[in-house]
């Protein structure tokens, strides 16, 4: 039996210390299946907001099975129309940072939706990306997850350096 999975991702950078976050949820459930968070050093908030991608779509892959179907949320309007060719990428870096959100978003077939941050479980990816979860963790699976294994922080891979 096939199954949908929603993944809200949001990427941050305060004072250029950039972080990635997302929220995994499988649809129609009300119980979180996973959440992380990815420090990233020295970003931009768009390289942030790419990488938020480039890992909610590793994380899924912990979940997924063949035959399921991914949407992955983003609030960052020009990244997204950028991922969907309505937007040239200007600036080198983000080509670069553009390509490996193509390619993530293709290995898991997602289709790539931008909501508005407040939507949905956008406050959740922005507590994420903040590193600011209630328990304190950085990444923790919620009970009612069908698996007890949660991506870490260093679990993906592919993220292009910023050099």
């Amino acid at each position: 039996m096939s199954r949908h999975w929603n993944v809200t991702v949001d990427g941050s950078s305060k004072w250029r210390r950039g972080s990635c976050g997302w929220v995994i949820r499988q649809d129609g459930e009300a119980v979180i299946t996973a959440r992380g968070v990815r420090p990233l050093g020295q970003k931009t908030n768009n390289e942030a907001e790419y990488a938020a991608i480039i890992e909610g779509c590793n994380a899924i892959t912990r979940w997924m099975a063949d035959g399921d179907t991914v949407t992955i949320f983003s609030d960052s309007q020009l990244v997204v129309r950028q991922l969907k060719g309505e937007y040239r990428v200007n600036k080198k870096e983000l080509r670069r940072w553009n390509k490996k959100a193509e390619q993530a978003l293709r290995a898991v077939k997602a289709k790539l939706v931008w909501h508005r941050r407040d939507e949905g479980d956008g406050p959740l990816a922005d507590l994420a990306a903040d590193g600011r979860f209630d328990d304190g963790d950085q990444t923790e699976v919620v009970p009612g997850g069908d698996r007890g294994d949660a991506p870490g922080p260093d679990a993906a891979a592919g993220v292009p350096s910023n050099r």
